[in-house]
């Protein structure tokens, strides 16, 4: 699929999504945070994708944040769902902070080394972590157990154990 603002890229499982506005310091309009929607769902919905990489181009901002221009013109309820559909989980958004010139080889191993883990379960992780935020304590380690309970007949649970045991790497088929 073809963007206007971003530029998507996928190498050996890893996808670099580049938002690709530095005449606007990145900042999000309703365009942008479309495209990263498309984007993002069109990337969760490829069985070869294994972790995502967010950048942005230019030298001065990753993102700049909403697009002040085009929030001027919008009324009370245009800016309320504008803000609903950039609203970003904020949980590992940040990992650690790296020299500009390291940034993306830095994400980059990152993500190959989370993407290394059992697909099923790393899928599991974050749906756990996702629904969680929105859920009171007590029920959110409730979807957390039925998760795990769900993992544990899994073939990727019984490769894993064994590779483990065995003191080898993993051969996860996502089954």
């Amino acid at each position: 699929m073809g963007y206007e603002n971003l530029l998507v890229e996928t190498r050996d499982g890893v996808a670099i999504v580049t938002v690709n506005r530095p005449a606007k310091l990145n900042a999000l309009d309703a365009r942008t945070i479309a495209e990263l929607d498309a984007a993002f769902d069109a990337l969760g919905a490829d069985g070869g994708v294994r972790g995502v990489v967010l950048t942005g181009t230019g030298e001065k901002a990753f993102v700049a944040g909403a697009d002040i221009e085009e929030l001027s013109r919008l009324g009370p309820e245009e800016g309320r769902a504008l803000a609903q559909r950039g609203q970003v989980n904020g949980f590992g958004l940040v990992n650690r902070v790296v020299p500009r010139e390291r940034l993306l080889a830095e994400a980059e191993t990152l993500v190959r080394k989370m993407a290394a883990n059992g697909p099923l379960a790393l899928r599991a992780t974050l749906e756990a972590v996702t629904e969680g935020l929105e859920r009171a304590l007590p029920d959110g380690l409730e979807r957390e157990a039925a998760l795990f309970g769900e993992l544990v007949g899994t073939e990727d649970a019984r490769e894993g154990t064994r590779a483990f045991l065995e003191r080898r790497p993993a051969q996860f088929k996502g089954r």
